[in-house]
């Protein structure tokens, strides 16, 4: 619990790209200043964005990179959250370009930090077409003055303190930011703090457990699973 506290700080000083690359050196990634990228992008795509700063970079055959990508406000959602729709339209041509090593990516609207879409593309053979490859999207929103402790443990799993080989970092994002992993640590914790309630309840109210148990039983996974890593 302290560590994900921790991290809670070290997420609300996301505030700035200088604090972004203050967070991934708290997950123990290298240190360096954000550097700006200009990747050639066709004009549709680059009209969209507004900038792109490389956070973090891990040197090798096949590297690992961070960035950090803010849209232009006219790809900002009524709700703050930017659009997923031209999120896949971004990654499908950035990889279409830029198909060397595995990437983290945080996208938010411009000067706006509050909103942190964290993106883990997976590269996976078109079973349709195998020489095409498709984008499998892994999709963390995360409100950074309200991140859901599921959120939290997700980018605690991401920590990579004292590993500098790029090809053990993906696997630890790959594994990390597999749907099932994240949604069954959910329930995990879901079942504990239920379990608790429930007991708190029959001892001190002396309550049937039918009675309890109908009013405070969880729904089903998939509500939660969708409201968890969709959220609209």
């Amino acid at each position: 619990m302290e560590d994900l506290e921790k991290l809670r700080e070290s997420l609300a000083r996301y505030h700035s790209l200088k604090g972004a690359q203050t967070f991934f050196s708290s997950l123990g990634y290298p240190g360096t200043e954000p550097l700006p990228m200009d990747f050639e992008l066709p004009a549709g795509i680059q009209e969209a964005v507004s900038s792109v700063h490389q956070l973090v970079y891990v040197d090798g055959a096949f590297p690992f990179r961070i960035y950090h990508v803010a849209f232009k406000e006219d790809q900002v959602r009524k709700d703050g959250w930017v659009s997923r729709v031209f999120i896949r339209r971004f990654l499908e041509s950035f990889y279409r370009h830029y198909p060397q090593g595995e990437n983290l990516f945080v996208f938010t609207p411009p000067n706006d930090y509050e909103h942190l879409t964290f993106v883990s593309p997976r590269r996976l053979l078109d079973p349709r077409d195998p020489g095409k490859v498709r984008l499998w999207l892994r999709i963390l929103q995360v409100d950074r003055n309200r991140p859901y402790r599921t959120d939290l443990e997700v980018l605690s799993k991401i920590r990579v303190d004292g590993v500098v080989d790029p090809d053990e970092i993906w696997k630890r994002h790959d594994e990390v930011f597999s749907v099932r992993r994240v949604t069954e640590q959910f329930f995990q914790d879901y079942s504990e703090a239920f379990h608790q309630i429930l007991g708190y309840l029959q001892s001190n109210h002396k309550r049937k457990p039918s009675r309890v148990g109908a009013r405070l039983y969880p729904p089903a996974p998939q509500s939660h699973h969708v409201s968890l890593l969709h959220r609209p």
